[in-house]
């Protein structure tokens, strides 16, 4: 997806402005994208916060593949269902560089699903 692409390889205005295109977008491409995106140009705040629960509530299965709990299957499903592993799949194999390629990313998302460490927004 374009969206993968563009935060992949650090255009992050291009990110924003697509984003900001289809607002009413609610896939899960685009609600993780949000989050990331805060992330990157504010930092660990409380809406990027805010963003990232909801994103993890919207799609629980994200976190334990790109944090390496889960590994990766070898093809990516054709189809999926709103909420489901094969969901997440499809996100991560778009996104996953992208989160590897934002100092802090990984274990900014590995903290907000550790039950003991959870991020919550201020």
């Amino acid at each position: 997806m374009l969206s993968g692409y563009l935060a992949e390889i650090k255009k992050y205005d291009e990110l924003e402005k697509l984003l900001t295109k289809y607002p009413d977008d609610f896939g899960l491409h685009w609600v993780y994208a949000y989050p990331l995106l805060k992330f990157v140009k504010e930092g660990d705040t409380p809406k990027s916060k805010k963003l990232l629960l909801e994103a993890i509530e919207r799609n629980k299965f994200v976190v334990d593949y790109l944090i390496g709990k889960k590994k990766m299957p070898k093809y990516v499903p054709d189809s999926y269902a709103v909420d489901s592993d094969d969901e997440a799949v499809c996100y991560v194999a778009d996104f996953k560089k992208a989160w590897e390629n934002i100092a802090g990313a990984i274990d900014w998302i590995k903290r907000a699903n550790d039950p003991n460490n959870r991020l919550t927004p201020e």
